[in-house]
């Protein structure tokens, strides 16, 4: 089923990121038998199921990681506009 996807980009397998299990889609991870993790540009690691767990805890840290940055920005947008409006508020005073 997994060939019929673009995902695959004609390959066997799911080709991610060997750090974060990223695909190249944004957003999108792959866990399982169903990756291709290769290491030194030739070995792939084998697609046990006693990997996937692993793989699991390894997406959900990067997701969790990508929520806490975006929470990060926005928290200092907010504070960068409160800042900007008490300055301009400032400015209209001293006029």
């Amino acid at each position: 089923m997994i060939r019929k996807c673009d995902i695959t980009k004609d390959r066997d397998w799911i080709r991610v990121d060997k750090f974060t299990l990223k695909t190249m889609y944004d957003n999108v991870f792959a866990i399982g038998d169903v990756t291709e993790i290769v290491l030194g540009g030739m070995v792939t690691i084998p697609k046990a199921g006693i990997f996937a767990e692993a793989q699991a805890k390894v997406v959900a840290q990067e997701i969790i990681d990508q929520i806490t940055i975006l929470r990060l920005i926005l928290n200092l947008m907010e504070r960068a506009f409160v800042l900007w409006r008490w300055v301009v508020t400032k400015q209209d005073i001293l006029k």
